[in-house]
């Protein structure tokens, strides 16, 4: 059984220069600014997802991202 679970989140995420730091000898890495939008989308979709929690509780889970630029 398929699951869908609807969530808009208006905004929109760090520009990519806001998103990545260059750390010398270890790579990439999010930038403070890009955790705290990950973990804020988090707790977005939680909430969501725990209004219907059983529901939920024993699905398979998808993960589809759209991205709609208001014109």
């Amino acid at each position: 059984m398929t699951l869908i679970l609807d969530v808009v989140i208006l905004g929109k995420p760090p520009g990519i220069n806001e998103m990545y730091i260059n750390i010398r000898g270890r790579g990439r890495a999010l930038t403070s600014d890009a955790r705290k939008w990950k973990e804020n989308i988090g707790k977005i979709v939680k909430l969501r997802a725990e209004e219907d929690y059983k529901k939920y509780a024993t699905a398979d889970l998808y993960l589809e991202i759209m991205w709609f630029w208001p014109n």
